[in-house]
């Protein structure tokens, strides 16, 4: 049985709406993308100076080398820093690249002391370069923020698809990890919104035509 014109005019408003909320929810969180890890070019390497003796003689413990996979979220921001209080507060802008695990195998690396790099990276360009070092965004003028390290840092470069990372982490003062993370923006759930409204309107024209 063919539905009639209207019923069928109804559901494509439904649809429209539909696809067009999703869309419009989506829109705050464009500069927001899900990065896959390419687990072939991604890892984290722990060395250590730490000396280990044994009948056998002293030597430092083995490298290992972990490879790391899953998905993190990419998250570029743009945030304001005062830099200055008199006679007036003057701010600086940056856009700050935050990275979020959502789903991220360490594959071991972790039971050393690895962690995901929970810091933002300060964007120039597809460039960006960052410091766990919590002073590092401090630019308050007349002020003094102390920290001590060793702090870890990373660089690389992302342009909403690309993502390319590498890192250095201490462990303690003995111990540390350097690390790569190549990765690719996953396709975006609005493509698949984009799709529905394409269709809707080529069924809107072939309904048209059998009118």
């Amino acid at each position: 049985m063919t539905p009639k014109p209207r019923t069928i005019a109804a559901r494509l408003r439904i649809a429209s709406g539909i696809a067009a909320g999703l869309l419009a929810a989506m829109a705050p969180q464009a500069q927001a993308r899900l990065i896959e890890i390419d687990a072939s070019q991604s890892y984290a390497t722990h060395t250590s100076n730490f000396i280990i003796c044994d009948p056998s003689g002293c030597n430092p413990p083995p490298v290992q080398t972990f490879t790391l996979s899953g998905i993190f979220d990419a998250n570029v921001q743009t945030e304001s820093f005062a830099v200055s209080f008199f006679p007036t507060v003057t701010t600086i802008e940056l856009d700050l690249l935050r990275l979020t695990p959502v789903s991220v195998d360490l594959h071991g690396a972790d039971g050393l002391g690895f962690r995901f790099p929970d810091f933002p990276g300060v964007m120039n360009g597809t460039s960006f370069a960052g410091s766990a070092d919590p002073c590092s965004l401090f630019f308050v003028q007349g002020s003094t923020c102390m920290s001590m390290g060793p702090f870890g840092g990373i660089a690389g470069s992302y342009d909403g698809e690309n993502f390319t990372l590498d890192g250095t982490a201490p462990n303690g003062f003995f111990d540390q990890f350097t690390y790569r993370i190549v990765g690719h923006a996953v396709p975006e759930p609005g493509t698949l919104a984009l799709t529905a409204l394409a269709g809707l309107g080529l069924l809107k024209r072939r309904t048209g035509k059998r009118a």
